[in-house]
């Protein structure tokens, strides 16, 4: 179980590598590091790893992140779930587009 927390760990600081070739050193050594290991888990993530290497690598080239879309879409659906459903779709577009202006306060 420490070897799997270990190896989660180490993969996510492999963006906190300067530049691409370090990276993909760092990527290697990590694959070869969980078919070593044994665990299965952790030999199927290795397998997918090196189908899907050039595209992670291919952060360093573009740094570009979909999280800004990813907390759009969630906000979308917590407002529909919200509403059980809007009737007039129009209102529901003004409502979306709206979002972004909203703040929302803690309260305490």
């Amino acid at each position: 179980m420490a070897t799997a927390y270990y190896m989660k760990e180490r993969l996510r600081l492999l963006f906190d590598c300067g530049d691409q070739q370090r990276a993909e050193r760092e990527l290697n050594a990590w694959i070869e590091e969980a078919r070593a290991s044994k665990i299965k888990i952790l030999v199927n993530a290795a397998r997918k790893l090196l189908t899907w290497k050039p595209f992670v690598l291919n952060w360093y080239k573009h740094p570009i992140s979909t999280g800004k879309l990813e907390v759009t879409n969630r906000k979308i659906g917590l407002l529909q779930r919200a509403a059980c459903g809007f009737r007039d779709e129009d209102y529901l577009n003004l409502r979306i587009l709206h979002l972004h202006k909203t703040i929302y306060a803690l309260t305490g």
